[in-house]
C-alpha cells in the first residue's frame, strides 16, 4: 500500500477497510450488500460507504431518507428472531407476539412514513402485517419445525472466522449475519428469509444465482468447527440453505404465502465464489487507492436509472457539469449517516 492510501484510511475510519499497523497490511471485510453494491455500481458505493452520505427525507428536516424495502426487512427479520428464539417455550403465546410485540416494534421503527409506498399498501400497514405474522405462526408451529436449531442470529466477520484470502500483504474476511442454522439429522445448513412483493412463477429462480445464499453456505463450512463436535459435522452433509420465501401480498390460504426452498451448493460452486470475493476485494482495494489519490472511479451509468427498479440515489450528484455541482449537490440535498459497522 502506498503512504497516500494508508493517510487516506487513518483519515477516513472505515468499519470495513483499515490498516493494520501491527500486522502491516491492509485488512477488508465485506458483507454481501457491500459487495453487491461496490459491483453494481463502484461510484454508488463511493458516495454510500465511504463518504457515507445519503439523501435527505422530505419531511424530517436533517433526518436521511427512509427505504422501505430495508425498514420492512428489519422488522420482519426482527419478529422471525423473537419467534424461532421462542415458540418451543412453555407459555410462547403466538397471538401475543403477532400483535403486542409487532405493534412496539412497528411504531418504534415508525413504519408508517412509508404509508405511500406500494408494497406498504399491498402488504396492508400495521393490520396487514400482524395478518401476515399470525399466518407466519400458524404454518411454522412447533410441530411443523422438525429441524433442531442449532444457532441463531449467528454473526461472523471482523474476529476473521471465515477468511477469504491471507497473505503477506492483505487480509480479506466475509462478513454477515446468518438467521438460523438448523440441523435435521442428514444436514446442518443455514436457513435464511426473505420477502417478496408476491409470488410470480418460481420464485427459487433468483436465488440459485444469488451470492447471498453462497456466502452463507461457504461460511457455514468454516464456522461449524468453531460450534459443534468434528464427529457431528462428518455425519452431516453441510452443502445446503433453506430459503424461506414470503409473500407480502396476502394469498388466499397461509400455506400460499410461505415457500420452503432448498439450495444446494457443490465444492466447486463454493471454489468460484470465494475466488469471486477475492476479485472483488481485490478491484475495491485498487479503487480505494485511486480515491486516496484524489482519482474518480468507474461509473455504472446504465444504473442511474435502474438501481433496484428506481432512480439511483446519487444521479442528482453525478449529472451535475462540475465538481463544484456535485459538491453543492451533496451539501444541500444530502446528510451525512453512520456507516454500519
Amino acid at each position: 500500500p502506498t503512504v497516500e492510501l494508508i493517510e487516506f484510511l487513518s483519515h477516513r475510519k472505515l468499519p470495513w477497510i483499515w490498516w493494520d499497523a501491527e500486522k502491516e497490511k491492509i485488512i477488508i471485510v465485506v458483507d454481501n450488500h457491500l459487495a453487491s453494491m461496490y459491483r453494481a455500481c463502484p461510484q454508488h458505493f463511493v458516495y454510500s460507504a465511504i463518504y457515507g452520505v445519503a439523501p435527505k427525507a422530505d419531511k424530517m428536516e436533517g433526518e436521511a431518507a427512509r427505504i422501505w424495502f430495508l425498514d420492512f426487512g428489519i422488522i420482519l427479520h426482527k419478529m422471525i428472531e423473537l419467534y424461532y428464539k421462542d415458540f418451543r417455550t412453555p407459555g410462547f403465546e403466538p397471538l401475543k407476539w403477532a400483535t403486542e410485540r409487532a405493534t412496539k416494534e412497528w411504531f418504534e421503527m415508525r413504519m408508517d412514513v412509508h404509508a405511500e409506498h406500494k408494497e406498504y399498501k399491498l402488504i396492508g400497514g400495521l393490520p396487514g402485517f400482524v395478518g401476515l405474522l399470525c399466518q407466519f405462526a400458524h404454518v411454522f408451529t412447533p410441530e411443523n419445525e422438525k429441524r433442531r436449531r442449532s444457532g441463531q442470529e449467528v454473526s461472523f466477520g471482523k474476529r476473521g472466522e471465515v477468511p477469504l484470502l491471507v497473505n503477506d500483504d492483505v487480509e480479506f474476511y466475509l462478513a454477515g449475519r446468518m438467521d438460523l442454522i438448523v440441523d435435521d439429522g442428514y444436514f446442518i445448513c443455514p436457513m435464511d428469509h426473505k420477502s417478496e412483493g408476491y409470488f410470480k412463477g418460481d420464485p427459487a429462480i433468483r436465488y440459485e444465482t444469488e451470492e447471498g445464499p453462497t456466502g452463507y453456505v461457504f461460511a457455514l463450512h468454516k464456522l461449524l468447527p468453531q460450534m459443534v463436535e468434528e464427529d457431528q459435522i462428518l455425519k452431516r452433509d453441510c452443502n445446503k440453505i433453506l430459503m424461506n420465501l414470503i409473500s407480502k401480498k396476502p394469498t388466499n390460504t397461509p400455506a400460499e404465502r410461505f415457500k420452503r426452498v432448498p439450495l444446494r451448493k457443490t465444492t466447486d460452486q463454493l471454489a468460484q465464489y470465494q475466488d469471486r470475493m477475492i476479485t472483488t476485494c481485490v478491484h475495491l482495494l485498487n479503487d480505494v487507492e485511486n480515491l486516496a489519490h484524489a482519482m474518480p472511479v468507474y461509473r455504472n451509468t446504465f444504473a442511474c436509472t435502474d438501481w433496484k427498479h428506481g432512480l439511483c440515489k446519487y444521479r442528482d450528484v453525478c449529472r451535475q457539469g462540475s465538481r463544484e455541482g456535485e459538491q453543492a449537490t451533496l451539501q444541500n440535498g444530502y446528510v451525512q449517516v453512520q456507516l454500519g459497522d
